[in-house]
């Protein structure tokens, strides 16, 4: 693989690989390959199945609006079928913008709604509808 080329090539550099691809079958095959690695899942879905099977944690959007959802599927291994869900709704829109919504829904800062070109900033049609969606999974904390 391209990582097991680069870590032959590097030795002692590469600490660690995000994946952001969302295939399940390739962040598996990622830690087995690489289990002696830091791999740090992108997909909020694959979180606590990853860190199960090795995985270290993620990146993750959503740990700015679920932190402890996301923390407790990142040190139990725990599945959190909200979050699973919640991805869903969150894949309807471009991420980013989506993300930047319930970032400012949580800190009542609209500045975060902001994005760059070429993202365009969720209408407000969109943004009722994320805040709708995380009312229903997680009606006992408030963003």
């Amino acid at each position: 693989t391209l990582i097991g080329r680069l870590c032959a090539a590097f030795p002692g550099v590469i600490a660690g690989v995000k994946d952001s691809g969302g295939d399940w079958s390739y962040s598996e095959a990622l830690l087995r390959a690489h289990g002696d690695m830091v791999i740090l899942i992108g997909d909020e879905r694959h979180l606590a199945r990853s860190v199960r099977q090795g995985g270290q944690g993620a990146i993750s959007g959503m740990a700015n609006f679920v932190t402890g959802e996301i923390r407790a599927m990142a040190e139990d291994g725990r599945d959190d079928a909200r979050v699973e869900s919640f991805v869903l709704e969150l894949l309807k829109y471009p991420v980013i913008p989506a993300v930047k919504v319930m970032v400012a829904r949580k800190t009542g800062d609209e500045r975060w709604l902001a994005v760059r070109p070429p993202l365009e900033p969720i209408g407000s049609q969109g943004r009722q509808q994320l805040a709708a969606a995380y009312d229903r999974l997680f009606a006992t904390e408030p963003a």
